[in-house]
């Protein structure tokens, strides 16, 4: 099927270009098909691999420069299989989360596409923000600040919607 799209801003459109994708995102199926398109993603890889939709996670535990090999030889099995599939791993939304409590642990500089993987102290994962110390202090405040913006909100308007509440209810 012959699909084209367009961009409309502000009243104005640009051209017609084809779309090659075979599933109209939105769709029922989509999900589905793209599920059974990184089904086998997994397949070569040694180290554990976790997908949630669109997102994956790999980790290791990591206790020699073996363990460091190994790590990396999926990670280039990845990029492998993206290639196969006509897909590819942004690398600078790839990040390097090392979870340990050791005074001098393996470090080794992950890569992928030839691009040094950034190393950080926290990252967020299906909603939870994720240290390298595994502490909550990070994710705890990132909820009540959350929390107090909501209420923050609440509190400006309240008494907005209180007036209007008032006057629907005299003239009842």
């Amino acid at each position: 099927m012959q699909r084209q799209q367009c961009v409309a801003v502000e009243g104005e459109t640009s051209g017609n270009a084809q779309v090659k994708s075979e599933v109209p995102q939105g769709t029922v199926l989509g999900p589905l098909r793209f599920l059974l398109y990184i089904n086998d993603i997994g397949n070569e890889i040694k180290s554990k691999l976790r997908l949630f939709a669109d997102d994956s996670l790999l980790y290791l535990a990591i206790d020699c420069k073996d363990d460091c090999s190994r790590l990396q030889k999926d990670l280039d099995k990845l990029v492998e299989w993206a290639s196969e599939w006509q897909m590819t791993f942004n690398a600078s939304k790839c990040y390097v989360l090392r979870i340990t409590n050791k005074n001098k642990p393996v470090i080794h500089k992950y890569t992928m596409h030839g691009q040094i993987l950034e190393n950080v102290a926290q990252n967020p994962y299906l909603g939870v923000q994720f240290t390298n110390t595994l502490k909550w202090d990070i994710h705890i405040n990132n909820i009540v600040a959350k929390a107090n913006k909501s209420l923050g909100f609440l509190r400006r308007n309240i008494s907005k919607f209180q007036k209007k509440l008032r006057k629907e209810h005299i003239k009842r």
